[in-house]
């Protein structure tokens, strides 16, 4: 009789074991099924949680759920990621404050990110001897997108983080981390071990691009030094299992990846697009008409990166009855072709399951919705009017000089809705975009080709439809000098 309990005893061990072993290397469940919306008033109530009249907290519930992998994958603890009303409020005011910046923030900022191309083109001649060598774009515009936004956090905690000038060499090192950890975010069920090792590799260049002012500690010696660096050990591996702060590498200070994230990845991509759009579409379209307009619009708000610069009217030609734009109005077209975020997601609660009647969320205790922001900016019909030589699908900055206030504060949802807004729309979205585009139009000119594949190219040559926007396009877009 001894052996049979035996037996089942080990099979049940057996059985712990291998359940353990696939918590940590497979997925849990399916993801449930979301409902896409993408009209103007269905967008704003799935954006302010009129939807499942949401407020407070139980919005703030609604954004995390959908955001979980991005704090399985990354280590972030903000108010993307968090339902806590205390923990959102604070973020978004550090926020706030971290890009309200002054003139000479902005001179720095548009400073270094010259030395950055220069440190490109360096680079690129040192590693191939030769300037005839294409230089990507993306690599080129998401390590300058990289640059200011660390700029951003060395002036808003001086005293946790190293003054240091961070190499283009680190930059990429950095983003191509970030975008490791973001497509496997995308992954469903990402394994628990490879989620945690994605966490590390993203520490270790944190670290770099970021070095942090370590603390000595007095009398750090014998068994109580032990004990200090056990903890400090211990800290930082419990960042890399749960996530939030990075253990002791930032004394007194938030994990950077909670800022780095949302800033990086809703320009980067804007920006590429936006100087695709200028640099090589217009020679196709319409734009072709406007092209030197637009390039000398941002050239002039690079030389003075001022608000009212970036407000400051073109000059209009007597021979045309199309409005003058801005390099506002520039940036501002871009986030409505491009939005930052394709598609908002929230998971709403949907209460009893017994609920009777009709929609989207009955039957289930949770409703998932997403807000397709994209499709609703390329096919609302108030971005638009008779005076546009192109369709919605099309770039025209000018079409903002026709569109009311009104209407662009109710329906232009490239930053969200409130009571979740991005603060960036208070103008720092705009001048970074057009910030980017211009310092690469100063430093690639005409000197340079614009290359692409056959069907990269052709996509380029047709500005009546939107460029693709997945992460892994138009790999193949790189300057090479004549």
């Amino acid at each position: 009789m001894a052996q049979p309990a035996k037996v089942a005893g080990a099979t049940f061990c057996v059985m712990v074991f291998i359940r353990f072993i696939l918590k940590l290397y497979v997925g849990r469940g399916k993801r449930k099924q979301t409902t896409v919306l993408s009209t103007t008033s269905s967008c704003h109530a799935i954006l302010n949680g009129n939807y499942a009249s949401a407020t407070g907290a139980a919005l703030l519930h609604a954004r995390a759920g959908p955001n979980q992998r991005l704090r399985r994958c990354f280590g972030v603890n903000n108010a993307f990621t968090s339902s806590d009303e205390t923990l959102h409020t604070g973020f978004k005011d550090s926020a706030t404050k971290m890009i309200r910046l002054n003139f000479q923030q902005w001179l720095e900022i548009r400073d270094a990110a010259r030395s950055s191309i220069i440190q490109e083109l360096d680079l690129q001649r040192q590693h191939q001897g030769c300037h005839k060598q294409p230089i990507p774009i993306i690599p080129l515009m998401q390590g300058l997108t990289l640059g200011p936004v660390l700029h951003l956090i060395r002036w808003q905690y001086p005293n946790q983080t190293k003054g240091v000038t961070t190499s283009v060499t680190v930059l990429h090192s950095l983003a191509e981390a970030i975008n490791q950890s973001w497509m496997m975010s995308k992954v469903e069920n990402v394994p628990f071990v490879e989620a945690m090792l994605s966490r590390w590799r993203l520490r270790q260049y944190m670290l770099k691009a970021l070095p942090p002012h370590r603390k000595k500690v007095p009398f750090c010696s014998g068994i109580f030094g032990k004990l200090v660096h056990t903890l400090s050990y211990y800290q930082t591996l419990r960042w890399l299992v749960v996530g939030g702060q990075p253990g002791a590498d930032y004394a007194d200070m938030e994990n950077p990846i909670n800022y780095i994230l949302p800033a990086y990845e809703t320009t980067w991509r804007v920006a590429l697009l936006c100087l695709v759009e200028i640099r090589e579409r217009s020679r196709y379209g319409c734009g072709v008409q406007r092209k030197d307009v637009w390039i000398k619009l941002l050239r002039g708000f690079l030389e003075s990166p001022t608000k009212s610069q970036l407000c400051k009217r073109a000059e209009c030609s007597l021979d045309t009855d199309q409005p003058a734009e801005t390099a506002e109005m520039i940036a501002k077209e871009a986030l409505r072709l491009y939005p930052p975020t394709r598609r908002v997601y929230r998971d709403f609660d949907a209460g009893p399951t017994t609920d009777k009647g009709s929609g989207p969320w009955v039957g289930s205790a949770k409703i998932s919705l997403a807000a397709d922001v994209e499709a609703c900016q390329r096919n609302n019909i108030s971005f638009t009017n008779s005076k546009d030589p192109v369709g919605l699908q099309g770039f025209w900055p000018a079409r903002w000089a026709h569109i009311p206030g009104r209407v662009e504060r109710n329906e232009f949802l490239a930053f969200g809705a409130t009571p979740l807004q991005c603060p960036a729309r208070a103008g720092f979205g705009y001048s970074m975009i057009a910030l980017l585009v211009a310092v690469v139009l100063e430093a690639f000119d005409d000197e340079w080709d614009f290359i692409a594949t056959v069907d990269e190219m052709k996509d380029v040559r047709s500005p009546e439809a939107p460029l693709r926007t997945g992460r892994s396009d138009y790999k193949g877009f790189a300057f090479v000098h004549k």
